[in-house]
């Protein structure tokens, strides 16, 4: 299928399928109107002048090709708002291949009983049983399973070319339970080992006459290119919506004291003047001071050099003038805006007074190497005091705000915020081994809970801990004082700049979350072999530890040794699992038991208590399958990579997660705007009757899965 972005009536983007589809180069496309794509009165809708709907739809239009030709689709439309520019995603089918291909399936399965290799995707006929025994399969359906022409089909099961083998049997329980055709995203293994991702469309079929073997018609397409492609467009939007950080940045940042000279001064001489200060623009002062005009590297060679101007000529002659300035307090995006109007390079900054103060250059703005958090990151990691990295630390809550007021998606948000916290990690530990010297050992500073997640909001407290290297005997008391010192500075600061301490005390400046490598290995084996309850569920975030300063082996030699530890001790994952279920709303009157408080005014919903479900969820089954990551949402991706997630499974709990967090988000930043402290409860008067009932609606499918981890790791208990 055909992907485009139109912004504003514009077209924006567009994947390989359809560039080709249409014949236009990535270039020639994004210089072309929605007008020159779709012929018909559907292209003023997308023009944003009917933006009337909230919801994706499908319609039937012509597109126009590069030489003229029309090409038949079917055109579904997805409403975006990037950067509060009005927008959709198109995803294009074009009509006469698909009316091929279904011509072609047709006679082919319906009437011939067998698939057409006249057909580009694969057809494959399956026994409708647990592995799917193959009947029947064309070249196409050959090629993508990697079985050779003319191999006996009968020593070969579908079920065995999926990364996950049970993705089969829930095809046809799906196809028994619904009936009609099933359409899932699968991923296949050749026996060459080469992997791809492909479209699976199944339906069930008999076999005939007498016969009560039932079979299973399935349509095979290869998409590993489309998800690549779509995989890139989402960091393409991500990259986008981060930039807006740096845009709603001050000018002070990029301020430059300014280099000014007297009127009557020769241009040879300002010219001399401009290379020893290394500025490519000077501000001209009347006699009084007051600045009258700028003169800029253009100037001169526009004005003086192409004009063959005598070189004694006073600067005041060649200047321009007035001077176009901003105030002090603008924003990047607005300097940008100026400089564009005016169509010029250089602006000036105004005081309170209207008083000339300083110059931006619009080089300096424009070649920035970083959007988003870097900026933010990059003053951080360069400040020279505890006090300046609680001082940049402080600008983080504003930025956010911005962030969610122009749309941004929450995970986006959650890792902007993490990243900053890590940079603030990372330079308060620098600052603490300046001031205690080097560190007597090899060592890793590692953050735990939602940090070591990336799933940080604007209210968090401290969860951290240190890993050393084992040392021999001789050695290991001097160590463990440094590092015990060293632990509490770094909290202490960390405090200071905003992060408070934890209520549990899971902090490095405890003696009990800074050891050596070999103390840290007992202290899992402990909680994976004795598996007591309040055990597992007071220290349960610490399997989302997540290295940001020091020696990173460290953490991968304790990962390695706690995977071990869990893989000998299976029963663990039962006792786990009760314990992640500790936090399991009810099938119903969800919302009410969130709620806190006595009287009405006072009632409150916590969203934190309210996404802890899905957190464990995610923990669980990462933990079980060995994976590395730590972010739920990534843990979440990977399952249904894996297919332990179903394709709708994985939909449904993705898009609750990302619902309740943006919620939080959202009412963290209005807080924000209000002047009042941010925090993870909500007023349950706040909350729309809308957002009550998709509340109610996403605690469906935490139900969900909570009867699968009781399935799966209780027997159904």
């Amino acid at each position: 299928e055909g992907t485009a972005m139109v912004l504003r009536g514009r077209c924006t983007y567009a994947n390989r399928t359809l560039l080709e589809m249409l014949g236009y180069s990535e270039d020639e496309f994004g210089l072309i109107e929605v007008d020159d794509l779709i012929v018909g009165e559907e292209a003023a809708r997308l023009r944003g002048k009917e933006r009337d709907a909230d919801s994706a739809s499908s319609f039937e239009a012509d597109l126009r090709r590069k030489d003229g030709g029309l090409v038949p689709c079917i055109v579904t439309v997805n409403p975006i708002d990037l950067g509060g520019q009005p927008g959709w995603i198109l995803v294009v089918k074009d009509l006469q291949r698909h009316t091929e291909m279904v011509d072609a399936i047709d006679p082919a399965v319906r009437r011939a009983g067998r698939p057409s290799d006249n057909v580009p995707a694969g057809i494959l006929r399956v026994m409708a049983a647990r592995k799917g025994d193959l009947v029947e399969a064309n070249r196409a359906g050959l090629h993508l399973l990697g079985i050779a022409p003319g191999a006996r089909l009968a020593d070969h099961r579908l079920a065995d070319f999926l990364d996950n083998p049970r993705a089969f049997e829930e095809i046809l329980r799906a196809l028994e339970r619904d009936g009609g055709t099933v359409v899932r995203t699968v991923h296949l293994r050749k026996p060459d080992g080469l992997r791809m991702v492909a479209s699976l469309a199944a339906v069930l079929a008999d076999g005939g006459g007498d016969d009560a073997v039932r079979y299973c018609d399935i349509l095979l397409e290869d998409i590993t290119e489309q998800k690549k492609d779509e995989v890139a467009t989402r960091g393409l939007i991500a990259r986008l919506e981060t930039s807006l950080l740096f845009l709603h940045e001050p000018i002070s940042h990029f301020m430059r004291e300014p280099v000014t000279c007297e009127m009557g001064l020769a241009v040879t001489r300002v010219a001399t003047l401009m290379n020893r200060k290394q500025s490519s623009a000077v501000l001209v002062e009347s006699g009084d001071g007051d600045v009258i005009g700028i003169v800029t590297d253009r100037d001169l060679r526009e004005r003086v050099l192409a004009a063959g101007l005598d070189p004694a000529t006073p600067v005041f002659k060649v200047m321009s003038s007035p001077v176009v300035g901003v105030p002090q307090s603008a924003l990047i995006y607005e300097a940008l805006m100026a400089m564009e109007q005016h169509d010029i390079q250089h602006l000036a900054v105004t005081d309170d007074g209207g008083r000339v103060v300083n110059i931006l250059w619009n080089k300096e703005l424009l070649q920035f190497p970083r959007y988003g958090s870097a900026l933010l990151t990059r003053e951080i990691e360069q400040a020279p005091s505890v006090e300046e990295v609680a001082s940049n630390r402080e600008r983080l809550p504003s930025l956010v705000a911005g962030l969610l007021e122009c749309g941004s998606r929450s995970r986006n948000v959650t890792r902007v915020i993490t990243s900053v916290s890590d940079a603030v990690t990372q330079r308060l530990v620098e600052l603490a081994i300046e001031a205690l010297g080097p560190p007597p050992a090899r060592f890793a500073f590692i953050v735990l809970g939602s940090e070591g997640r990336e799933e940080q909001t604007l209210v968090t407290d401290q969860d951290n801990a240190i890993i050393y290297e084992d040392l021999p005997a001789d050695r290991a008391e001097a160590a463990a004082q440094y590092f015990q010192q060293f632990g509490t500075m770094v909290c202490d600061w960390l405090d200071q700049a905003g992060y408070r301490f934890c209520p549990g005390n899971f902090m490095a400046k405890n003696p009990a979350w800074c050891k050596p490598l070999a103390a840290w290995k007992e202290n899992f084996a402990r909680w994976i072999i004795k598996q007591e309850p309040q055990e597992l569920m007071e220290f349960a975030i610490f399997f989302d530890l997540r290295p940001v300063h020091g020696a990173r082996d460290l953490v991968t030699d304790l990962r390695k040794a706690i995977q071990q530890i869990m893989n000998d001790n299976p029963a663990f994952f039962p006792q786990f699992a009760r314990s992640s279920l500790q936090h399991k709303p009810p099938a119903t009157g969800l919302l009410a038991k969130l709620v806190s408080g006595g009287g009405e005014q006072s009632r409150q919903v916590n969203m934190k208590d309210a996404m802890v479900p899905i957190v464990n969820f995610a923990r669980l089954y990462a933990l079980r399958h060995g994976l590395e990551e730590t972010n739920t949402v990534d843990r979440l991706d990977r399952l249904g990579e894996r297919q332990v997630l179903t394709a709708t499974s994985h939909e449904d709990i993705v898009l609750a997660y990302d619902h309740l967090m943006q919620m939080r988000l959202n009412h963290q930043a209005a807080a924000i705007r209000d002047r009042v402290p941010p925090a993870n409860t909500i007023p349950l008067k706040a909350l729309t009757p809308l957002e009550q009932a998709m509340m109610e609606q996403t605690f469906t499918h935490v139900a969900t899965i909570q009867r699968k981890i009781s399935y799966d790791f209780l027997g159904g208990m």
